[in-house]
């Protein structure tokens, strides 16, 4: 779902613009600025050079690029931002943090980058300094959706939910194709137990994707929205496309399973449940199912098809 806070294909597409500007006055420059401008000139092929690395995907020699850009002039924080979310995708959060505080600091900063800071530290459940962060992003543009969705997952980590809910509202507002701010709207319908409201939010979401390119996160949650009002034939279809879209994901098998033992299809659902137990042995959910499919004496024999694909990410 997409944001309003730069990522690295934004700084990617600015460094392709500006980049051959300077290429195309650097001598007038040279002459008018003096020997300073060597420097910052140097700075911007390095960045250069580690823009057309991350456009191959290679983030290792992208972030040795970005190096050897903030070593000749350290002052070039568009680097210092880049090389910051390289950081972070590879895994080093607490430098990438370091590295974008840095340029939170810096003059002239842009509530953006406000933004993106509070979000890494809400990410690594730094929470009251996200909110600081994110506090002064809206004292600077209380315009931004993207803020007002994070200040909504903020109000619920300390369960204020209708303080979330408002904040979601005011995300959608400022931006009515953010999408996460109505997914995440959708989860706290759910949670409060309305799940009409829940469903017909993420149908709503649903219905501006193509019939084919639905996203699964959306469709996982109309699955749970449907299993709520136990409509859980609807449910099991839903449910199945979701899979269908993002195989042997951890959360929707075990709605999937849940959906399809209710929905009366138990060899299914066994299925479905041991499937997903293979793939987390811890997961209870779907033991609780096994647990009550045997309890009831039910026996099927099936012979599930497990794929060696890699675990993915919940929605």
């Amino acid at each position: 779902m997409k944001k309003n806070s730069p990522t690295c294909i934004q700084y990617a597409i600015l460094a392709t613009i500006i980049v051959p500007i300077i290429f195309l006055t650097g001598c007038q420059i040279w002459r008018h600025v003096g020997v300073s401008s060597a420097t910052t000139l140097a700075s911007r092929q390095y960045m250069q050079q580690a823009v057309e690395s991350l456009q191959l995907n290679e983030e290792n020699t992208a972030r040795q690029k970005l190096e050897l850009a903030l070593k000749t002039n350290p002052e070039n924080m568009e680097a210092r931002a880049m090389y910051a979310d390289v950081l972070w995708d590879i895994g080093e959060q607490e430098k990438a943090i370091s590295e974008l505080k840095q340029v939170v600091d810096s003059p002239e900063v842009s509530p953006a980058t406000y933004v993106k800071l509070a979000r890494m530290y809400y990410d690594t459940l730094q929470w009251e300094i996200s909110q600081k962060y994110l506090s002064e992003a809206l004292r600077r543009d209380s315009s931004r959706s993207d803020a007002w969705t994070l200040q909504g997952r903020l109000y619920l980590t300390s369960f204020h939910t209708e303080k979330a809910a408002s904040a979601f509202h005011q995300a959608i507002f400022y931006n009515p194709e953010n999408w996460e701010a109505f997914l995440l709207l959708s989860d706290l319908y759910l949670t409060d137990q309305k799940p009409q409201r829940a469903l017909e939010t993420v149908q709503y979401v649903r219905h501006k994707f193509p019939p084919d390119q639905e996203p699964p996160e959306v469709l996982y949650r109309e699955g749970l929205a449907m299993c709520a009002l136990g409509r859980f034939s609807e449910a099991v279809e839903t449910l199945t496309l979701a899979d269908s879209r993002m195989p042997q994901e951890i959360n929707i098998l075990s709605a999937l399973a849940h959906a399809q033992y209710n929905a009366g299809k138990t060899a299914d659902a066994l299925h479905t449940a041991e499937l997903a137990i293979n793939i987390m042995p811890e997961n209870e959910m779907c033991l609780n199912l096994l647990r009550h499919i045997h309890r009831e004496g039910i026996s099927v024999d099936i012979h599930p098809q497990i794929g060696n694909q890699p675990l993915l990410k919940s929605p």
